[in-house]
């Protein structure tokens, strides 16, 4: 493998591994080439791809293409709220009038409405 081709991740001729290359953790090897490992999968060693030990809680979406722990970190859709890195379980959906979340579950703004009426 030409490290030029490493620009992603670095990677090291091992020849205990199967392919001969290992890479950063989240990347794992394909035809020597280090590759990210992709969104709902891991590699914690650099030589194999797993996929995450957690669930992907229903409106939610992986965050990293990358993870390095069985644990992979998520983040709610739009409309929802929570994430795995704030500790949540699950999504929980956000209503009400004025409130508006941004997508990784986050409440962006919450407004206040003033009711008047026109005669």
């Amino acid at each position: 493998m030409d490290p030029a081709d490493a620009s992603l991740a670095t990677w090291t001729k091992d020849t205990s591994s199967s392919s001969g290359v290992t890479c950063n953790p989240g990347y794992y090897p394909v035809s020597s080439t280090c590759t990210a490992v992709g969104a709902g999968y891991y590699s914690n060693d650099g030589q194999f791809r797993n996929a995450c030990a957690n669930t992907l809680p229903a409106h939610a979406t992986w965050t990293s293409t990358t993870a390095s722990s069985a644990n992979c970190p998520w983040f709610c859709s739009g409309g929802y709220t929570g994430s795995s890195l704030e500790g949540s379980t699950g999504c929980a959906a956000v209503s009400g009038p004025g409130v508006l979340v941004a997508a990784g579950g986050a409440i962006a703004a919450a407004c206040r409405f003033r009711s008047t009426s026109i005669t």
